[in-house]
């Protein structure tokens, strides 16, 4: 017999073959893009409204005006209870990062809910005759929005992390500023006695700078009024800063469930499309037939 052709095709699996974590791990990462969407927005619309009265902290710029204190008022904004707040100027000039952020975090929530309901509809791929004859179309267009939304989250919340790290650097800068201004000489703290200490001693020190954390609290706490009057502004930026940072620190957690989810979502698209999960490959060949 002769070859005359010969070529391969590609045809739909029967849905009884195809595993079913195809499709309810998808389903489950847009669930969890739509829940973890839906706390960051809430959360993040807190901390903009409520904390920073409506003012995008994002990216803000602290500064402290120097040219407006005169030599007489000097000595005024080291003390415990001066109006030091007026000689320092916040920039607020990014309002629409968190716009972005915000419409990001509701839209994650919102196609989270969609995609869910359409994989939920839909077969587990290949061929099925349930609800839609081919369950596996629906594989390229949540790739493409996948691939958009991944982007766009993980734009966010880079934003909102070194957005955070900006502001929370220009309160220590401030706070630097003002201890340069008032020449206060203070001693060794307690915290490197401490680290010292236990490292003469080869003691454990990976849960230090926590401890010292703790120190410093309690610092804030039954020693405000100590003999420096500078020490009470430095413990109030202090204040401020672990205040931002335990909002941030939970704001960043469905932030990064969010990002993560919509990542982990294409990459199973795409696996399931290098694997070829949904087809088989039929190969054809065609011969020729001789007359006896």
């Amino acid at each position: 017999m002769k070859l005359l052709e010969e070529y391969q095709e590609l045809v739909e699996r029967d849905s009884v073959e195809i595993s079913c974590l195809w499709k309810y791990l998808q389903m489950f990462l847009y669930l969890l893009c739509a829940i973890s969407g839906y706390a960051s927005s809430v959360l993040f619309y807190t901390l903009w409204e409520q904390i920073f009265g409506g003012n995008c902290p994002l990216w803000a710029k602290a500064i402290l005006l120097k040219e407006d204190i005169k030599l007489d008022d000097i000595h005024g904004v080291c003390k415990i209870n001066s109006d030091w707040w007026k000689y320092i100027y916040i920039d607020y000039r990014y309002e629409n990062i968190c716009v972005v952020y915000l419409i990001t975090s509701f839209s994650s929530c919102i196609f989270g809910i969609v995609w869910f309901i359409l994989f939920l509809m839909c077969g587990k791929g290949g061929y099925d005759v349930t609800i839609y004859p081919g369950p596996w179309r629906i594989v390229f267009p949540a790739i493409y929005f996948n691939l958009v939304f991944t982007i766009i989250s993980i734009y966010t919340h880079y934003n909102l992390q070194q957005g955070y790290k900006t502001l929370s650097k220009n309160i220590k800068n401030i706070s630097s500023e003002i201890y340069d201004m008032c020449q206060i000489i203070v001693d060794v703290s307690d915290c490197e006695i401490i680290r010292i200490y236990m490292n003469i001693y080869n003691f454990y020190t990976h849960n230090l700078d926590y401890m010292c954390n703790i120190i410093l609290y309690l610092q804030v706490i039954f020693h405000a009024n100590i003999s420096y009057p500078f020490l009470h502004f430095f413990h109030l930026c202090f204040i401020v800063q672990e205040i931002l940072k335990y909002v941030i620190n939970i704001l960043k957690v469905p932030s990064v469930v969010m990002m993560c989810s919509w990542i982990g979502g294409l990459v199973i698209l795409i696996f399931r499309i290098i694997m070829i999960n949904d087809f088989r490959i039929l190969r054809i060949k065609i011969y020729e037939l001789k007359e006896e």
